[in-house]
């Protein structure tokens, strides 16, 4: 039963960058170019036939949802994310 999580966004366009660019994940279907349209505020994303929906709209979520993701080789997968540029110093606190 495959689970796709709508993530709130502030940012649209960062999102993306975030999810493509550092965490490696394929943009399925880009927002609208057009700011006055519907979907120019919504994005969908895979990786690994997973599925993401990023959207800024006012129904779709909440800001500071938990999401967890199982992972084999999780320090494979961290060091691939550092390699592509993921900076997460004075940015999060990670509780071991």
């Amino acid at each position: 039963m495959p689970i796709e999580p709508f993530i709130k966004c502030s940012d649209i366009p960062t999102s993306i960058k975030f999810y493509t660019e550092l965490l490696d994940f394929e943009m399925v279907q880009a927002p609208d170019p057009d700011p006055s349209s519907f979907m120019s505020m919504y994005s969908f994303l895979t990786r690994d036939g997973a599925g993401i929906h990023l959207s800024s709209h006012s129904g779709d979520g909440i800001f500071g949802n938990v999401i967890y993701i199982h992972v084999n080789n999780i320090d494979t997968l961290y060091q691939q994310f550092v390699d592509n540029g993921l900076n997460i110093e004075n940015q999060m606190k990670i509780q071991l």
